[in-house]
């Protein structure tokens, strides 16, 4: 296993066509949760579904999106590149893109890979993605998932507060919606990076 630079608790590991998926628990700490409302005041709101160029149509669900500026320098953002640099054996190049999703009830989204402007086919970045909802209950679901080349569901990633992922950014996902019992709002903060990465990494994004 990829050794640790921080002392965040690793609650599991997962393998997955281009590398490894960690999920971590209890990450974020009051600090954390400043940054967090602090970006939260600066974003941009803007429409996260769209049915152009499927042909599954995407509900159209709100975010926000932040300039990643805002959050560089922050003890979070130092947290992140530490542990996706001791986990992933790579070096972050750049943030490269930050914002906060926002779903609901009755929505719906779609299996894709991350992107950021300008990114290339070839590039690689790293996913952290944390839940920000301060209670979470199984019945409301709202699981992350996650697929193979074939789309065939490979792991599921429940919405727990404080939790973090950490995933190859052109792995496939798709964001949970929450069930008919939840009448709020699921929210996370998703943050890309990218990364120059080992050999190991680097052969697994050529297959």
């Amino acid at each position: 296993m990829p050794r640790s630079s921080r002392g965040l608790r690793l609650r599991r590991v997962q393998e997955m066509p281009l590398g490894p998926l960690f999920v971590f628990d209890n990450v974020l700490d009051s600090d954390d949760v400043r940054t967090v409302i602090t970006l939260q005041s600066t974003g941009t709101s803007d429409e996260k579904g769209s049915s152009t160029g499927v042909r599954t149509p995407e509900t159209p669900h709100s975010g926000l999106e932040m300039k990643p500026g805002i959050f560089e320098g922050s003890r979070l953002h130092a947290k992140l590149i530490a542990e996706i640099e001791g986990r992933y054996r790579c070096t972050s190049t750049a943030t490269k893109r930050i914002y906060i999703t926002e779903s609901r009830y009755g929505e719906n989204t779609l299996i894709h890979a991350d992107w950021w402007k300008g990114k290339k086919q070839a590039d690689i970045g790293i996913t952290a993605i944390m839940f920000l909802n301060p209670v979470w209950k199984r019945e409301w679901g709202g699981e992350l998932l996650f697929f193979d080349g074939a789309r065939e569901a490979l792991h599921c990633v429940a919405p727990k507060p404080g939790r973090l992922v950490l995933f190859p950014s052109n792995s496939l996902h798709r964001g949970g919606v929450p069930s008919r019992l939840f009448y709020d709002t699921r929210r996370t903060l998703v943050v890309m990076f990218a990364v120059k990465p080992d050999k190991t990494l680097a052969q697994k994004h050529r297959r």
